[in-house]
């Protein structure tokens, strides 16, 4: 029976669950090539691949980037779209007459999200990372390309 100016008092249980831990396998020691021009960045990309166990090489240009895939293999490549002497569209091209199936092994990174920059990546179907992006966000990309493999 309730009282005016008493208030009511109600209890309520509710079961606790449980939160299923579920863990994503890690894929580590893949070789990895990084092209980016931009030394901080190129130098953030790398810690990252490391620390997550993988083989990483760095080009600063597609032409650099051209010559150590002629002596290497690589299972990925995060790729600039923006940088000196040959850009990252014009490495796409190279690299899909070059090595069958690689050009679809790489990462797009840019600031430039121009309709011409989004028009080329759409037409490639390959994942694009627009600058500045989150760590997080890179561990994942770097991930989801690796399940592919």
């Amino acid at each position: 029976m309730s009282e005016e100016s008493k208030g009511t008092n109600f209890i309520i249980e509710l079961p606790i669950l449980e939160e299923e831990v579920s863990e994503i396998p890690k894929i580590i020691g893949k070789r990895i090539l990084v092209i980016e021009d931009e030394e901080i960045i190129i130098n953030m990309i790398k810690s990252i691949l490391e620390e997550e166990e993988h083989k990483v090489d760095l080009a600063f240009n597609g032409e650099e980037a051209l010559a150590k895939i002629d002596t290497n293999l690589y299972d990925l490549i995060v790729c600039d779209i923006r940088m000196p002497y040959m850009d990252g569209k014009r490495f796409y091209n190279e690299i899909k007459n070059k090595r069958e199936g690689l050009g679809d092994r790489i990462i797009f990174i840019s600031g430039d999200t121009s309709d011409k920059t989004i028009g080329f990546i759409n037409e490639t179907g390959n994942k694009f990372l627009e600058k500045p992006f989150k760590i997080k966000e890179f561990k994942n990309a770097i991930y989801d390309s690796l399940l592919k493999l």
